[in-house]
């Protein structure tokens, strides 16, 4: 697609959004302006801490597996056992979340079957989790509190400088396996 074409495209989303978000409000409303702008930049910072925690907070979480490349560039495990080790699963057999996130919950599931429907995860989970077993993988589930908790221990491990005196540590744990997970 041509570049100035691509650029009209977005540049007509973003009007409609604009138009759709604060145009419509400003004409219909009561509200002052004031009120409307700050509701608006609310609502976009509360979108963007949800996407924050419910995509990124099940990979940068300290429970996830942050493996070394060695000097071909690879990291010594399959694709699969990657997909299981590095994403976290938070409350996977609640329905509720599995309604309101797509069935991100179950993100495992959602790497190892990436074009199988959401409405499956539920079912697909459990047995992702008896071969993660079988194979000595580490499959950690934990709750939606708990991906927020972890996600915030990974950012204050990842802003503190490494000692001088000696070598820089790992700073990121290994997955919990899932029977302790509890």
């Amino acid at each position: 697609m041509h570049f100035a074409k691509l650029f009209d495209i977005r540049k007509q989303i973003l009007t409609f959004h604009f138009a759709l978000a604060l145009a419509l409000p400003l004409m219909l409303s009561e509200r002052s302006a004031g009120e409307i702008i700050a509701c608006y930049l609310l609502m976009s910072a509360l979108v963007s801490m949800a996407f924050v925690y419910v995509v990124i907070g099940t990979h940068i979480a300290d429970e996830a597996s942050f493996p070394a490349v060695n000097a071909e560039g690879r990291i010594g495990k399959s694709w699969a056992q990657h997909a299981v080790e590095a994403s976290i699963d938070w409350i996977p057999n609640s329905s509720v979340a599995a309604f309101l996130l797509g069935g991100f919950n179950s993100h495992v599931t959602h790497h190892l079957f990436p074009t199988v429907s959401h409405a499956h995860y539920r079912a697909l989970t459990p047995m992702v989790q008896a071969a993660a077993r079988r194979h000595g993988l580490n499959c950690t589930v934990t709750t939606f509190p708990g991906v927020i908790r972890s996600h915030f221990r990974v950012l204050r491990a990842l802003g503190r400088p490494p000692a001088a005196e000696q070598p820089a540590k790992p700073i990121l744990g290994q997955a919990q396996p899932l029977a302790a997970a509890g």
